[in-house]
């Protein structure tokens, strides 16, 4: 079963070696995000108990990025105590960092689309 949470979060991600306050800054603004669309699509809701796959998609906007693997811990630490019961229910997780490049073109998936889309226009609004 399909249960979609989805978000965007502006800021830079904490790497497994940032300071604690970059850590801790940047898992507030996660859970700020993940609260926000749980209570908007699943008003009342509980976390859920079940297997989940974790899709994260990070979009730079300048030439400076951390290790895609180093961003994700802080990342599910951040949106987990919002949406999942415990985050040792995540079976799978599928992550892209997508490199600003001038005239480039990004083609996605027709799934992936609107939401890909929406997270560009946020990074360059």
């Amino acid at each position: 079963m399909t249960i979609p949470i989805e978000f965007t979060v502006l800021g830079n991600p904490s790497s497994v070696n940032s300071t604690s306050s970059k850590k801790k800054a940047w898992k507030a603004l996660v859970e700020g995000a993940a609260k926000g669309a749980v209570a908007f699509k699943y008003p009342g809701g509980l976390p859920y108990e079940g297997a989940v796959t974790v899709k994260v998609f990070y979009f730079p906007i300048n030439q400076q990025y951390i290790d895609v693997d180093n961003g994700l811990k802080h990342t599910i630490d951040g949106f987990a105590s919002s949406i999942l019961k415990n985050d040792k229910t995540v079976a799978r997780i599928i992550t892209e960092r997508f490199t600003p490049v001038p005239k480039a073109s990004l083609v996605v998936p027709i799934g992936f689309a609107s939401e890909i889309a929406g997270a560009l226009m946020t990074a360059n609004g």
